[in-house]
């Protein structure tokens, strides 16, 4: 009798470390079963009750809302917090630089490291800040009778440049990795029809009493193909119209691909390539990754957003992101419950951030 109860005992002990097993790597089991080679991931950390506006930093976070601006390491501990009062912000972050400025009182808050580097103040109304792996940062302002001006400052926010723009529109600026050349996107809005227009400086060669146009030059894009956004990946200068992507080969701009507004969903230029996620056949959503061959991958369910940095690439679909790398193949997903306000991957690309209205989530990608 003993025995039987004995082995009754055993066996039911050994069900429930199965269960058990089954329970904690349930995903992994389930991947296995549908021949699937990724598994659904789970937060690391989590930070709450800080009501987020703009999320920033490539090593560690940067996070700005109404009163304060915070420096957390990806272990979500605080390094440091500043006190800010602002109806908004822009930000940008490159290696292990991060620049927010405030938009109430146009003061740019520079961080280093993992610290607190500089608070500067930039007497323009700025409409858009951009900082490179170097800490040099330009900013787009509104000067008094221009349409746009660019400044370009050091990381102790001496000022090396500034350019206004008499005709039109400044959309983006960036710095090169090497401090050597500006680009400018600008919008030209005085002819009958506007034309995108990549304004290129060098800025190296500036020096003394020269100014900005004495080592200018200018680009134009296709008639009509307003410009959306310029970067710099791995092929080198980007410019994103509403027809299409272009690469910058040194004497003008090559067309990579062309984009239809009816057929395309999303698009980034912030990672190692160019992404462009479109209608496929019959509902289904297709992400092309633009390289000497290009990588695709097939969804069945329509993207809310996308976020590409470094070889990563991640997609919201609503009630879950997708996490792939630059060959399309996707690595994992995350179950969301909540809307996302924006994603963010830093870490150099090895984490990400997915902020909600009042908390972010961390998650190892």
């Amino acid at each position: 009798m003993l025995k039987k109860i004995f082995n009754a005992l055993v066996a039911l002990l050994i069900c429930g470390c199965v269960a058990l097993v089954i329970v904690l790597n349930y995903d992994k089991i389930s991947a296995y079963i549908e021949g699937r080679d990724w598994s659904y991931i789970e937060k690391v950390a989590d930070i709450k009750g800080i009501n987020p506006q703009i999320i920033s930093g490539k090593k560690e976070l940067v996070i700005a809302n109404g009163k304060t601006i915070s420096l957390y390491s990806k272990d979500t501990e605080l390094l440091d917090e500043k006190s800010v009062v602002s109806s908004g912000y822009f930000a940008d972050s490159d290696g292990e630089y991060s620049i927010v400025v405030a938009k109430d009182t146009n003061t740019a808050y520079l961080y280093k490291g993992g610290a607190f580097h500089s608070k500067i103040e930039l007497g323009s109304e700025v409409k858009f800040v951009t900082i490179n792996k170097n800490g040099y940062f330009s900013v787009i302002f509104a000067p008094n009778g221009y349409k746009s001006g660019v400044k370009v400052f050091s990381p102790s926010g001496k000022e090396q440049l500034a350019t206004y723009l008499a005709s039109s529109y400044a959309v983006n600026c960036v710095l090169s990795e090497d401090n050597k050349n500006l680009y400018i996107s600008q919008i030209d809005t005085l002819g009958l029809r506007a034309k995108s227009i990549v304004k290129v400086i060098e800025v190296s060669k500036i020096k003394g009493k020269s100014s900005a146009e004495d080592y200018m030059k200018e680009y134009e894009l296709p008639t009509d193909e307003l410009l959306i956004d310029l970067d710099i990946d791995k092929a080198g200068v980007i410019a994103y119209t509403m027809g299409g992507i272009y690469k910058f080969n040194g004497a003008g701009f090559e067309k990579i691909c062309g984009l239809d507004e009816k057929e395309t969903l999303l698009v980034s230029i912030n990672g190692d390539f160019p992404t462009v996620m479109g209608k496929g056949k019959e509902g289904i959503a297709e992400i092309t990754i633009y390289k000497e061959e290009n990588s695709k991958q097939e969804f069945d369910i329509t993207p809310q957003d996308i976020e590409a940095y470094k070889n990563k690439i991640c997609i919201n679909f609503g009630n879950e992101i997708a996490v792939l790398n630059t060959n399309a193949r996707i690595l994992s997903k995350i179950r969301i419950s909540d809307k996302v306000e924006k994603m963010h991957i830093f870490d150099d690309g090895k984490s990400l951030a997915v902020m909600y209205r009042n908390k972010i989530e961390l998650f190892n990608i």
